[in-house]
This record gives structure tokens, sequence and C-alpha cells, in this order.
């Protein structure tokens, strides 16, 4: 009897874990479309919820010099590219996506898109507990920069063509990288 009671706990403890887990997962991508929100063209994120593109964004959507063209500056947000392609003009340190948020800023998702031609593809500055996901970074000077940020994955992302194929600066933490294929880069990682 004192050992199924023993089992039984441990049984609990474990659902409760993976309950928890996946509780998380569901927060960071909801399954309905009540909160999507179209994006056809370069844009300010500052509201969380999920943001779609419609359409390719070509020439660098109008971006100037310094500027980036899709800027998050809010937490919980996902955006899908849904295979789309944000193409810049080469521009001096411009930026198809940049992550900058304030402190509860977390919980971003950056997935399935094309970046090309743009001083940095994604520039994950300042966040944290974020994702890139499915991302071809190509032909950019940095394909993917993490910068003073902690708990960012970058997962199977395709990096080739750019002079950095991915930046991690010495002030991030806890980032990790898994199934990236880096080819044709200058630079693998810095």
């Amino acid at each position: 009897m004192q050992m199924d009671l023993k089992r039984i706990s441990v049984l609990l403890v474990l659902v409760i874990t993976l309950s928890a887990c996946v509780g998380v997962q569901s927060m960071l991508l909801p399954s309905n479309d009540v909160n999507r929100k179209e994006i056809k063209s370069c844009t300010v994120i500052d509201e969380p919820g999920r943001y779609e593109l419609t359409a390719d964004i070509r020439n660098g959507g109008g971006t100037g010099i310094s500027q980036s063209c899709i800027e998050i500056r809010s937490g919980n947000v996902i955006l899908d590219g849904n295979g789309h392609a944000i193409d810049g003009r080469g521009n001096s340190h411009t930026t198809a996506i940049q992550v900058k948020t304030t402190e509860d800023g977390n919980d971003i998702l950056i997935t399935n898109m094309t970046l090309t031609d743009w001083h940095k593809g994604v520039a994950f500055e300042n966040g944290s507990q974020g994702k890139i996901q499915n991302v071809t970074a190509a032909s950019n000077v940095y394909g993917i920069a993490v910068e003073n940020s902690s708990q960012v994955i970058t997962k199977d992302n395709k990096l080739r063509r750019n002079l950095v194929g991915m930046k991690i600066s010495d002030d991030s933490i806890h980032i990790e990288l898994w199934g990236n294929t880096f080819s044709d880069n200058q630079v693998k990682t810095m």
C-alpha cells in the first residue's frame, strides 16, 4: 500500500507539471483567429496578439536609414509570416524585424518567413522568453542578432549568404540554438 501511494504521488506531480507546461505553450500559441491581425506593410506592433503577413513586403517597405520594417514593442506577440518575404533595400542599419520590448515584454514568437537584404534580418534586443523559428535570413549583414536578451530559442532557421549568420552578444544569457543551418555566410556565429 505504501508503494502505491508513492507511485500515485509521483504520477500526480508529473500530471500537474505537464499540465502547467501545456498551459504555458497554449498562452504563447492561441488556437483561435479572434485576435489575429493582418499585416501587409511595415508597422509597429505595440499590443499583444497574433499578427500574420498576408503579402510579401518588397523593397524595404519604405523604411529609411536606421529604421525597422516591423518593430515589436509588446510582449505576448506571435508574428507569423505565412511563408511570405520581407525584402529590404540593403540600406545601412535597417532591420526587417526588431524586437525591442520593455521589462515585461516576453513570449515573442517570430516564425515562417524569409528576410533578405537588410542590415539585420531579426534583431532581438532587450527581450526575454522569445523564439525565432523557421525563418530564412539571406543576404543580410546579420541574419539574426540577439542582443541583451535572455531565454531566446532559435530553432530550425536557415541562415545563408549573410556576412554574419547569427550574432549573440556577450550580455545575452540562456540562448538556445536548435537545428539551425548555416551556409555560405562569411562568419557562422559571433
